[in-house]
């Protein structure tokens, strides 16, 4: 009894237009499953909609391929083609100021409105949290702001001089850079009281 192993995965009915088993075919112990797709070209934005309040999403570019940056430059020259660029004269009698500026803010939203289709059509979007707790310290303002603050001072003192091994600028960096790390640690090992 000769048995036949079929194409056993998950395929999107929306793309394959015609499956068939090619039997006619010897091809080790399976015989080939020919198919052919209805819409192949790459999906490269993300036009969904973040539906989070707390999530936004921000175009990724260093996900975006060859294809998506080509999609993205001929969308875009599209669309900056139906802006139209303002004509202002030096006349100031002709213009007010007033007219000038609305006409350039109108010409800015224009362009800029034709650089974020076309990076939602095109470029794939990462969701960045609005509301990360991830980086929040309590008692930062109140213990490690101004620690903070003077150990950055003190950093770019000691970059500034060549970033010397010894010397006062040396002491002076390390000093405030272990006062600012105590203050940041007693803050994180104390987070609980100090949300209070």
């Amino acid at each position: 009894m000769e048995k036949f192993s079929y194409f056993n995965h998950c395929v999107l009915e929306s793309i394959v237009a015609t499956p068939y088993v090619g039997y006619g075919f010897i091809s080790s112990d399976h015989q080939p499953l020919i198919t052919v797709f209805r819409d192949l070209s790459p999906t490269c934005g993300q036009t969904a909609a973040v539906t989070n309040k707390n999530m936004n999403a921000a175009a990724d570019w260093s996900q975006a391929d060859d294809t998506c940056l080509s999609q993205y430059r001929y969308l875009l020259d599209i669309a900056l083609r139906s802006v139209d660029i303002p004509i202002i004269s030096s006349d100031l009698k002709q213009n007010s100021e007033n007219v000038i500026h609305k006409s350039i803010d109108r010409y800015y939203d224009a362009v800029t409105s034709c650089v974020r289709n076309a990076c939602a059509k095109t470029i794939p979007l990462k969701c960045q949290n609005l509301q990360s707790n991830e980086y929040i310290v309590p008692g930062w303002n109140d213990y490690v702001n101004d620690k903070h603050d003077t150990a950055r001072a003190a950093f770019l003192d000691w970059v500034y001089c060549g970033k010397p091994c010894t010397g006062v600028t040396y002491d002076i960096m390390r000093r405030t850079r272990s006062q600012f790390k105590l203050a940041l640690w007693y803050c994180k090992q104390h987070s609980d009281m100090l949300q209070l």
